[in-house]
């Protein structure tokens, strides 16, 4: 019976041999190393995926241009001036109708504040405060339309699907 590491029979003696006196441990070399038992060449089994197809896409030339096909994703100018209605537009124009909308009802309100000072002070303080709840409710409204607008579109394209 041998050694699996090493290959050293087991189970026998030898006899030992006089060893001079061992070096102080400064002195003392490291033992030596025992070189591995050889080891069958085995030929293992590639890595998953070696060999296969790459997936799509993956090493081909960088396409330029617009992509082939049907396009969805589009400008929302583009949007605007398309007459045959083939293409929607609602989701890139809710974003824009609504920031314009905010921006245009709060220059609105501020112009207006500019004016109702102009004329008292008590008009004034009126369009400060019930304006600001005017623009808020005009704001919450829009924003139900809008939503309420995305909503029948994402509805409408989930049915084509």
């Amino acid at each position: 019976m041998h050694c699996v590491q090493c290959g050293t029979a087991l189970g026998e003696t030898q006899p030992q041999a006089q060893q001079p006196p061992a070096a102080p441990p400064e002195q003392q070399a490291p033992p030596p190393q025992q070189p591995p038992p050889p080891q069958q060449q085995q030929y293992q089994q590639p890595p998953p995926g070696y060999g296969q197809q790459p997936p799509p896409g993956y090493g081909q030339q960088p396409y330029y241009g617009h992509p082939p096909g049907p396009q969805m994703d589009f400008s929302w100018i583009t949007g605007l001036f398309d007459f045959s209605f083939r293409q929607f537009s609602v989701e890139s124009l809710a974003k824009v109708t609504y920031i314009a909308a905010i921006v245009y009802l709060l220059l609105d309100w501020i112009f207006d504040l500019i004016n109702a000072f102009d004329f008292s002070a008590g008009m004034g303080v009126k369009i400060l405060l019930v304006g600001l709840l005017g623009i808020i409710v005009q704001i919450f409204l829009l924003r139900v339309v809008l939503e309420g607008a995305v909503m029948i579109y994402k509805l409408y394209m989930k049915s084509k699907e």
